[in-house]
């Protein structure tokens, strides 16, 4: 009988959004081996990139084609998760909202030491920060939070919010990711 070699690995990452941020920030380090797991495949489809097509994602095999238990007076409801590579991030339309610092406050105050608002916000500005974005040709919004190309439509951070927003949560997973990537690559 032969014996398989297996590489090996310093870590192992499940993939999603969180997941990718996690071996991207890991694999930072020219010594660390990582391996990134992925349901699906790499595959970008135009509904992937194309923020106004997402709606073709739901019900597609990007999509687990998740229900939630039944809802009052709606029964269950379609509940997409992203089956590929990025996880959920591939087909939410490219939506990003950290959510309001109240929530991450709570944290802390509630057992969660190092994770309020403040100690998040760097992770959810490295997060947001990529090349082509800002000022430059690329970037999708100008200094007046005006989305390029799509008259009358504006970004605003969910922070300046009045109450707290009951809405997408990969803004916050995103800065998980990137908090938890540091803390995983410290020495134990």
């Amino acid at each position: 009988m032969n014996d398989v070699v297996l590489p090996e690995f310093d870590y192992i990452v499940v993939g999603g959004s969180a997941g990718c941020v996690l071996a991207a920030r890991l694999s930072e380090s020219p010594a660390a081996q990582v391996l990134l797991l992925e349901a699906g495949g790499p595959e970008r489809t135009r509904e992937m990139r194309v923020p106004s097509a997402w709606p073709d994602n739901l019900g597609s095999a990007s999509d687990w084609g998740y229900l939630t238990t039944s809802q009052a007076d709606a029964g269950p409801v379609a509940y997409p998760r992203g089956r590929g590579l990025g996880g959920s991030g591939a087909i939410n339309a490219m939506a990003h909202l950290r959510g309001h610092r109240v929530i991450y406050d709570g944290w802390a105050q509630n057992g969660a030491p190092g994770w309020g608002y403040a100690d998040l916000l760097p992770y959810f500005r490295r997060s947001e920060t990529a090349p082509g974005r800002g000022t430059g040709p690329l970037a999708v919004v100008d200094p007046e939070l005006r989305v390029h190309g799509i008259a009358g439509l504006r970004v605003a951070d969910a922070s300046v919010f009045p109450v707290i927003p009951n809405a997408n949560t990969h803004a916050t997973v995103l800065a998980v990711a990137e908090r938890a990537a540091e803390l995983v690559a410290a020495p134990y």
